[in-house]
């Protein structure tokens, strides 16, 4: 299957089942980070995951490393220690979802909209576990086009 070939449910419920695989380590304030003393170690955001499958299913995105070596480039959300840490961008986005992962998705927001104050993640970066994003996801109270 391509990944134009996925309707945005289906699309949706790879994500869900994405989130529930413990496939992935959650991380938070980007959509996917590693830290120097632990490289092997990638923590990903709720979204990050998305561009994970996203990319596993045929959809291409421009994945860029940034460095930064001993401060945070977003201090909210450095939680980990101190030292040298990398975070990734998809195409070009750090925290939320490019467009095409977005529209993929059928999403309505980049950063996953359930109503005007609150986004998945907001949940993701205040400790909310992917299991019960995943939830979140599938009881439809994210905002989609589709």
């Amino acid at each position: 299957m391509d990944v134009s070939d996925i309707t945005p449910a289906q699309a949706r419920k790879l994500w869900i089942d994405a989130l529930r695989s413990d496939r992935y380590k959650q991380g938070t304030g980007y959509l996917a980070s590693t830290y120097e003393s632990n490289d092997d170690c990638f923590k990903f955001c709720c979204m990050g995951v998305a561009c994970e499958i996203y990319m596993e299913n045929g959809g291409k995105l421009q994945v860029e490393e940034r460095q930064f070596l001993g401060t945070a480039c977003n201090y909210k959300y450095r939680i980990y220690g101190i030292g040298p840490y990398n975070c990734y961008n998809y195409d070009a986005s750090p925290t939320v979802l490019p467009d095409v992962v977005r529209s993929w998705l059928g999403l309505k927001t980049n950063n996953g909209g359930i109503d005007e104050h609150e986004c998945l993640t907001n949940k993701n970066d205040k400790g909310v576990m992917f299991d019960k994003i995943a939830d979140i996801i599938e009881s439809g109270c994210v905002m989609v086009t589709s």
